[in-house]
């Protein structure tokens, strides 16, 4: 909710899509409130358009459209410190796909994952995925996640993720 409340309108304003809240409803607790009580929240979004639905599998056109809204947002907030001000005030530290929480855990997922993404998306594009370089790629990165996780858990370069 503190997303839409603090930073979607400044997001839409440098042309990331992001759907306009109808209503937000936000509780956070705090020490003084009574035993049992949570953080919580309610919000209704607008409707992006008739027919739309969130199914899986996505076809390649729709996994193509979400990597280029996913791109903006992080180009837009690149850096921009008047973006990652109100980040770093209303939103809760780093979302839960950061690489110190993370990225051992999906880099070992790697190795077992990567045939099945192989196979799915083959016969998307045949070439692309004929190169044995595609086919090992997840060997090929394993053993240098350490030093990726590293560097990019050193604090720079910011920029906003989704999740």
């Amino acid at each position: 909710a503190a997303f839409y409340e603090h930073l979607a309108r400044l997001l839409v304003s440098k042309g990331v899509r992001v759907p306009r809240p109808v209503a937000i409803q936000s509780q956070y607790v705090d020490n003084d409130d009574p035993p049992g009580s949570q953080n919580g929240f309610l919000f209704l979004l607008e409707n992006f358009g008739a027919g739309w639905v969130q199914h899986s599998p996505l076809s390649l056109e729709e996994v193509q459209a979400t990597l280029n809204l996913a791109a903006h947002l992080h180009a837009v907030s690149w850096e921009d410190d008047q973006i990652l001000g109100l980040a770093d005030k209303h939103l809760e530290a780093p979302c839960w796909w950061i690489f110190p929480r993370r990225g051992e855990a999906e880099a070992n997922m790697m190795l077992e994952h990567w045939p099945n993404f192989v196979k799915t998306w083959a016969p998307e594009a045949p070439a692309l995925f004929a190169k044995e370089s595609v086919h090992n790629l997840a060997q090929r990165l394993h053993p240098l996640s350490a030093r990726v996780t590293a560097e990019l858990s050193s604090g720079f370069p910011r920029t906003l993720v989704h999740g």
